[in-house]
């Protein structure tokens, strides 16, 4: 029988920890002690979240009790597969807030996570989780597992970036139809845009110099708007390489 899911908004909905498809994909994560065993979640406090179709699996875990891994009350991403075709670093920060969302405000010590750097097919280990906000730190776990860590600081960060990546998007659906429409308003749309690339900028660089890689999710959309639009403009163009690279 089907498990009734919770949290009907965005891509993840709260299920329980015998969910069989959340077994299934424990099943084949590298981190899994027991493979078959009905139940993945540690002792504590665990929320469960899986996509609809059962092709991603989160689990964030708290304990009531100090760490012994020196990250005091932190909270862990205790597992993360991603087998869907929706990118790792939105599902991540989701996941997040939808934690936040339950348990209320991030601790001091924030959340953390353990990220094996041979048993993971990226060849940059941890990436996602970097382009979601989260720092790599010079400690690792006592199984050598590589560490990155979320303040309250850096999410805030990374949900500007959001804010700011959906703001461009929307602006790239107007002139998407614009153009499509041939609407004479075309240029002044894109004035508009180059405008608010040009504000933007100053934004990236701080971003960039604190290593919050959440930007790149900007820099997808806007190059989506290129390869629609070509060089139609060379003086908007001319603003998108600059706010890319500079």
């Amino acid at each position: 029988m089907q498990l009734m899911l919770e949290l009907e908004n965005g891509h993840w909905q709260r299920t329980k920890k015998t969910d069989t498809s959340c077994v299934a994909l424990a099943d084949r994560h590298y981190s899994r002690v027991t493979v078959g065993a009905t139940q993945f979640t540690r002792p504590g406090e665990n929320l469960v979240f899986r996509t609809t179709d059962g092709s991603a699996l989160w689990v964030s875990w708290r304990s009531r009790f100090a760490r012994k891994d020196g990250f005091g009350n932190a909270w862990e991403c205790q597992i993360f597969r991603n087998e869907s075709d929706i990118t790792s670093s939105l599902l991540i920060k989701e996941a997040v807030e939808k934690t936040i969302e339950i348990w209320g405000p991030l601790p001091a010590d924030g959340m953390i996570t353990y990220v094996s750097s041979t048993k993971v097919e990226s060849r940059n280990p941890g990436y996602s989780f970097l382009r979601a906000g989260f720092q790599r730190l010079k400690h690792r776990s006592t199984k050598g597992l590589l560490t990155y860590r979320l303040t309250n600081q850096r999410f805030q960060e990374a949900a500007v970036t959001d804010l700011m990546a959906d703001e461009i998007e929307r602006y790239l659906d107007l002139l998407e139809e614009a153009f499509q429409a041939e609407d004479p308003e075309w240029y002044s749309l894109i004035e508009d845009v180059s405008k608010l690339l040009v504000g933007y900028i100053r934004k990236i660089k701080a971003l960039k110099k604190s290593k919050n890689l959440g930007f790149q999710d900007i820099l997808f959309r806007l190059e989506h708007f290129f390869q629609m639009l070509g060089d139609l403009d060379s003086e908007l163009e001319e603003y998108y390489w600059n706010f890319k690279w500079e």
